[in-house]
Parts: C-alpha cells; sequence; structure tokens
C-alpha cells in the first residue's frame, strides 16, 4: 500500500499533484526498506548477545556473569527454573518475574541458547545474553 494510490476512484490529475505522489512513493518505499533493515539488524545483534539492554521500570533484574555462563549446567538450569518457577509470579502473590541478564566474554553458548529456549515463554522474554567485559568501558 506504500506504493499505490488506491483503488482509483481518487488520483492526481495535475503535474505538480504527480510529481508530488511521486516523490512520497519513492520516499515511502526507501523508509520503509531502511526500517526493515534496522530491525533485521537489531534482531542479529540480540541473537549475538551483542544488543542493547534496556530496563522496564519497576522490574527487578538478576545479572549472571562469570565461568558459569561459558558452558551450560545442571546447576544453572536449576537456577533458571526455580528464578522462573510460578511461586515467584504476581498470580501467587509473589514479586513477579525478574529480568534475567547473562554476560560472558565469548559468544553465546549452544548449550546456554538450546537452555533458555527451552524455558516457558514468560521466561524467554525476560531473558538476555550479552557479550563483553563488565570491567572494560567499551
Amino acid at each position: 500500500t506504500i506504493s499505490t494510490v488506491g483503488y482509483g476512484d481518487f488520483s492526481p490529475t495535475t503535474t505538480l499533484s504527480r510529481l508530488f505522489i511521486i516523490m512520497a512513493i519513492i520516499v515511502g518505499v526507501c523508509f520503509f526498506s531502511t526500517e526493515v533493515s534496522n530491525l533485521v539488524e537489531l534482531h542479529k545483534l540480540q541473537s549475538s548477545g551483542q544488543g542493547r539492554w534496556k530496563p522496564y521500570k519497576g522490574n527487578s533484574h538478576v545479572i549472571v556473569i562469570g565461568g558459569g555462563v561459558r558452558g551450560s549446567s545442571s546447576v544453572l538450569k536449576s537456577f533458571l527454573d526455580e528464578i522462573f518457577s510460578h511461586k515467584h509470579g504476581m498470580e501467587n502473590g509473589g514479586f513477579g518475574w525478574p529480568n534475567v541478564s547473562f554476560m560472558a566474554s565469548i559468544d553465546q553458548p549452544r548449550e546456554l541458547r538450546e537452555g533458555i529456549a527451552s524455558l516457558p515463554r514468560h521466561a524467554r522474554a525476560r531473558t538476555n545474553y550479552f557479550m563483553g567485559d563488565p570491567t572494560r568501558h567499551q
């Protein structure tokens, strides 16, 4: 619909209005292409752990850094299961689930990616992975 004028019931008749519509179509297509490219790039960054995290007002968060993030273990799985258990959810009078951010100096390990993917939907939405060193300013 960006590159169409409509059903033909209304169409530009003067040269100036036709030029305006041509420019509006070109600008619209360029804008749409740029925004789609930005969304794809954002998805790539977040998937690789290089995106940015923006906290939500009023929500608590847990940051997990260090060697435990580099590999998946039964301790890490138990930790995630406990944090995102339904007894901590709002519906049971709890404080709600926190946002959990993992940080390591390497790409996200396959085991951790698979472990996060196996979490329930409410937990996946609150889990992020970042690649970097928290002791260095970048």
